[in-house]
């Protein structure tokens, strides 16, 4: 109660009746009232009145200017303000009436003057209140409008991630049902890791965000899997510079495009494909970048482009416009595991695995597919 009160936005309010309880003393003191009469009785009439007004803010809120209702509301109020102020002048006169304070004389003629004062005031209680209400009615609309635009995000967000899922299911029960007639023993264990990779990506599915170093836990987990189907057909590599590991990322958001670096890179060449992976600080960006070989004249089965426009999206709804995604195609590149021109790598030198120069890797007329994210470091949590 005492917040409803003492309300900051009510300082104003309490301020201005500092200069109206002035005049009415100043007022009253005249006539030969005297000084000490005029003040005891501007405070008595004043400061009563001016908790009178500030209790109209609950009629304001009860009664809200609509556009349909303008004239009955204001109606009902300023009746409510002229009965009040006719009701306190009353008292007060009455009071004077009684207490006689002085003689009658000099206080008569006091009630219509007491009342004009009482009423304007009370008006301009009434219209303060208003444009108050106003201004909180706008400030509510703004943060119910911004929390309604994150709400949208994050529900966009959960609807990009539930589509990665059926995405990577797809995929992995395709490797499974390739295995299955011609080495039944190597589907088992991929249905067994497959079980365990769920477990992971389930659970890190429910967070919002997770460290990097899980991020690349979950896609070592599933080229894993995929190394049971190709096996030295899968060469991997990843340089990922530690000082990334702990910033967080929004969950499985590379697991599209190494699943896509899988199908069209690894399952349409009959050579070696490395898939390399590397990260690190260029600039005022942090860059990761997924580069894949693939044979252009190997056999490839089209796509739907889910996972990379799911990929994208995420990414700037995470991180924000400045976030971007770049894909590039080039066929007659060097080896996969040599930076081309323009293209340096990110990363560690010397930190990648075993399996770079693999013969068939880069041959000639081999192609390279690149996936690079650049996130500005500002916008990295």
């Amino acid at each position: 109660m005492r917040r409803a009160w003492f309300d900051r936005n009510l300082l104003p309010y309490y301020l201005a009746w500092i200069p109206t309880t002035a005049l009415v003393a100043w007022w009253l003191s005249g006539g030969g009232r005297g000084v000490g009469f005029g003040v005891i009785a501007g405070l008595f009439f004043g400061l009563p009145l001016a908790a009178v007004g500030a209790g109209l803010r609950f009629m304001c809120r009860a009664l809200p200017l609509r556009r349909h209702r303008v004239q009955h509301t204001l109606t009902a109020v300023l009746v409510a303000a002229a009965t009040a102020a006719g009701l306190w002048t009353a008292l007060f006169t009455l009071v004077v009436g009684l207490a006689r304070p002085l003689p009658a004389a000099r206080t008569d003629g006091l009630a219509f003057p007491l009342f004009s004062v009482g009423l304007a005031a009370l008006v301009f209680a009434l219209l303060y209140h208003y444009l108050v209400e106003a201004a909180e009615q706008v400030v509510r609309a703004r943060r119910a409008e911004d929390e309604a635009r994150v709400q949208a995000g994050e529900a966009r967000l959960r609807a990009l991630s539930a589509q990665v899922n059926p995405h990577f299911l797809y995929n992995g029960l395709n490797s499974v049902s390739a295995l299955i007639g011609a080495q039944p023993a190597a589907a088992r264990e991929m249905v067994s890791r497959l079980a365990e990779f769920f477990r992971a990506t389930t659970a890190a599915g429910r967070r919002e965000s997770i460290p990097l170093s899980e991020e690349l836990a979950l896609v070592r987990g599933y080229l894993a899997i995929e190394q049971v189907r190709f096996g030295e057909r899968l060469v991997v590599e990843e340089r990922v510079d530690e000082a990334l590991w702990a910033t967080l990322w929004p969950p499985l958001l590379l697991q599209p495009l190494v699943e896509n670096a899988v199908k069209y890179g690894v399952s349409g060449s009959i050579a070696p494909v490395t898939l390399e992976l590397t990260g690190g600080l260029e600039d005022d960006y942090a860059v990761l970048r997924l580069r894949n070989g693939f044979d252009p004249e190997g056999r490839l089965a089209p796509g739907t482009g889910t996972g990379l426009s799911a990929t994208r999206e995420r990414l700037e709804r995470f991180f924000g416009a400045r976030a971007v995604m770049t894909v590039e195609a080039a066929v007659g590149t060097p080896a996969v595991g040599t930076p081309a021109v323009g293209t340096p790598a990110v990363g560690t030198p010397g930190a990648g695995t075993a399996g770079a120069g693999t013969p068939g890797a880069g041959t000639a007329g081999a192609g390279t597919f690149t996936v690079t994210l650049r996130v500005p470091r500002e916008a990295l949590r």
